[in-house]
């Protein structure tokens, strides 16, 4: 169930950023034309991800918490 879980989120978080870069073609296309470099355009990217990652961080913990604690008792 643990692994199922692991990689349904895993979908979810690359169907998200494949969204927002396909939305922001245009923003990416004029970053390289004023000099960016594949390596920025990648740190910022991944940057969005781990935001992602810390936000979703933030709401699990205390819901699994809660669901042991309802589990349990």
């Amino acid at each position: 169930m643990a692994a199922t879980t692991l990689i349904l989120g895993l979908f979810l978080v690359y169907n998200t950023i494949n969204a927002v870069i396909v939305q922001q073609v245009n923003q990416i296309g004029i970053m390289k034309a004023v000099g960016a470099r594949f390596s920025r355009i990648l740190f910022l990217y991944l940057s969005m991800v781990m935001v992602y990652a810390v936000l979703a961080l933030l709401a699990a913990i205390p819901l699994g918490a809660l669901g042991r604690t309802a589990c349990a008792g």
